[in-house]
């Protein structure tokens, strides 16, 4: 993916974020919009892990990328 097209998705993501949040995503979850999701997830406490459902939604919705149909969150419970 060229440059521009890395840079237009960003804004694209970016956008769609702070629409659904009010907020500005951070730049691991713009990275997971871009290249999908990893099996897990090492990011800590109060960094956003739970919106990560509009990185997945953005990209099967918005992007048009095959991602499953089904997605499982599973946060750590205390």
């Amino acid at each position: 993916m060229s440059n521009s097209v890395t840079a237009l998705r960003m804004n694209q993501f970016s956008e769609f974020f702070k629409t659904a949040t009010g907020f500005t995503p951070y730049r691991w979850q713009v990275e997971v919009a871009l290249n999908g999701l990893p099996d897990v997830l090492p990011i800590p406490t109060g960094l956003g892990k739970t919106e990560v459902v509009l990185a997945w939604a953005w990209r099967l919705l918005v992007a048009k990328k095959p991602e499953p149909l089904h997605l499982v969150f599973c946060p750590p419970m205390r």
